[in-house]
């Protein structure tokens, strides 16, 4: 990464990747700078002074895509001062996963200060290609919650909503070229989530862009909250980053976003079990006499339960109940200590409407409340994954995503799906754990297009560290017994992760390691595409027993097959169009 002052004190960056020798430019020359409402850190800055450092931190997540992370990085700081003497601190890492970098006002200030705008953008090179979320305008119900389809663009254009997209952008710099993922993680008390606009009033250039980062619109929450965040200084922002390598498989394995997060702060997590969740029902008609036997019946069965609550507060229009009793502090602590008592897993709640800096105070403070009462939380109707499941492991999920609650109500949606599955892997899910309420074989509102082995295939394919098989009881009780016994086999919680073959809005094909044993799940869009599975990811001198469940011979069946595979082998793997696959490798010389 390279930062540039121009002769008007202007900031800029630009981002390379470096593949066997050859550079490659992954974000041109884009704009830097912030402005607070009492000092303009956009033009005229000198530089101060500079500061390195190295940063090597081994860690570990409860749940995710790996549990043992290792994060190397080298940091800069550049202190920089505008012409009245204000200093602001450009923090700069650069990881071999890609960028980040935020903003920090060093003053030793007791009053509130407010941030007005970001001058923080990106472009992408001529040639490129984007896979960009629109951002839901305030005025749609339920907004913003991420629930938009990705849609294939050429970066420059703007969004169909009129209030930019949502984050993450996923994009390729030209043909042949490397791969980025830009967002905000790292999100704390002090700061609002960010989306992206097109800044329609800088100077067009020939590459896409400049997109610039955003604060949220005026009328989320109901019109609750400033849009500007406020705080007392020192200040630090959350981080802009961008997820850089030269193949997709750098994408969807990264951890960037948690690496820039803060770490857990729990220090006893033997309390949080990620699993499975089945039987959605009756969220709001339990009275306490039946919730207490319910309670004691789950309790006998082993069976851990979520309760359903509205976030709301003002700053849901949604009048579903139970509401306005996780809004105050007081109502909160009130209703987890209640749940702790009954025996609760943990709560799922929903409709959050916003990303002012006022809601995510109010995320943060559920998260914290919810861990007191030991109780694991799964947000709906939300913002995206920032780093919070690295800093509150009982976040086990959140939605953000269009996902199978649209086969209900939503006429377009099995036309969609497949190809809408396969974009998945390579943005959303790449921020973190994603309730998607995969694994329905029978039909809602509208039938499903996928085949029975897609969908099998994407309890593989998407992570969650609270896996919801959202299917009536029917659509497992009626299963084969293959891929009911891999159902039942299946984790939530993965030790590593990697990226077998794919593209987005074409295919995916994932391995998964828990323990010793190897999941790999591959899924197809429209057309059909035979997956070479390459066992490259095992290791040598080790013989695997693979149990492989794949399109049968109509979308509704299977075929099981069982074979032994080893690290210098290749397995081919046809994939019907809207179909997929299962693998399940055990080692058998060990």
């Amino acid at each position: 990464m390279r930062h540039q002052p121009d002769e008007n004190g202007t900031l800029a960056y630009r981002v390379t990747v470096r593949d066997d020798g050859e550079e490659a430019v992954l974000v041109p020359f884009s704009p830097l700078g912030i402005v607070r409402a009492d000092a303009d850190f956009t033009t005229g800055l000198r530089l101060v002074s500079q500061t390195e450092r190295r940063i090597d931190e081994a860690y570990t997540l409860v749940h995710g895509k790996r549990a043992r992370v290792h994060a190397e990085a080298h940091e800069r700081t550049l202190t920089f001062a505008n012409q009245a003497g204000n200093k602001v601190e450009l923090i700069v890492r650069a990881y071999n996963e890609g960028v980040a970098l935020r903003y920090r006002f060093p003053a030793l200030r007791a009053r509130e200060h407010t941030v007005w705008r970001e001058r923080t953008g990106f472009r992408v090179p001529a040639g490129g290609t984007g896979w960009f979320l629109p951002y839901d305008p305030p005025t749609k119900k339920y907004a913003p919650a991420y629930e938009n389809s990705f849609r294939r663009v050429r970066p420059g254009t703007g969004s169909p909503t009129g209030v930019g997209w949502g984050f993450p952008a996923l994009f390729r710099a030209g043909t042949g070229g490397p791969w980025g993922l830009v967002t905000d993680a790292g999100l704390g008390r002090n700061y609002a989530g960010m989306h992206f606009a097109l800044d329609t009033s800088a100077t067009r250039t020939s590459t896409g862009g400049p997109y610039r980062f955003v604060f949220p619109e005026p009328g989320e929450g109901n019109g609750e909250g400033d849009v500007h965040p406020s705080s007392t200084l020192p200040w630090a922002t959350s981080w802009r980053v961008i997820v850089a390598g030269s193949d997709l498989g750098d994408i969807v394995e990264s951890s960037l976003v948690t690496h820039v997060s803060r770490p857990s702060t729990l220090t006893d997590t033997s309390w949080i079990r990620p699993g499975v969740a089945l039987v959605d029902l009756n969220w709001t008609v339990l009275p306490n006499d039946t919730v207490r036997a319910l309670a004691d019946y789950a309790d006998d069965r082993g069976v851990g339960l979520f309760f359903w609550y509205n976030s709301g507060g003002p700053h849901t229009t949604i009048q579903g109940a139970p509401r306005d009793r996780i809004y105050t502090p007081e109502q909160r602590m009130e209703t987890f200590q209640r749940l702790h008592d009954l025996g609760a897993a943990g709560v799922k709640i929903d409709f959050f409407q916003s990303d002012k800096q006022e809601r995510i105070r109010h995320y943060l403070a559920i998260l914290e409340d919810a861990a007191q009462a030991e109780l694991l939380v799964n947000v709906h109707g939300s913002t995206i994954p920032r780093g919070w499941h690295r800093t509150y492991p009982n976040l086990v999920t959140m939605e953000a995503v269009r996902g199978a609650e649209f086969y209900k109500g939503h006429e377009d949606y099995p036309e969609l799906a497949p190809r809408h599955n396969t974009i998945l892997p390579f943005t959303r899910n790449v921020l973190g754990p994603m309730d998607y309420t995969p694994v329905t074989f029978t039909d809602a509102q509208y039938p499903h297009r996928t085949t029975d082995a897609h969908e099998l295939a994407l309890s593989v394919v998407f992570q969650s560290g609270l896996q919801h098989f959202a299917d009536r009881v029917s659509g497992y009780r009626d299963l084969p017994p293959a891929p009911k016994t891999f159902l039942k086999q299946v984790p939530t919680s993965w030790d590593d992760i990697h990226f077998v073959d794919g593209f987005p809005g074409r295919y995916i094909v994932l391995a998964r390691r828990s323990g010793e044993a190897w999941y790999v799940g591959g899924i197809a869009g429209e057309d059909e595409h035979a997956a070479a599975v390459d066992f490259s990811f095992l290791p040598e001198e080790t013989t695997y027993e693979a149990t492989v469940i794949q399109d049968g011979s109509g979308d509704a069946s299977f075929s099981t097959t069982r074979r032994r595979v080893e690290a210098n082998v290749e397995d081919m793997i046809q994939l019907p169009p809207r179909g997929g696959f299962v693998m399940r490798l055990v080692p058998t010389n060990r």
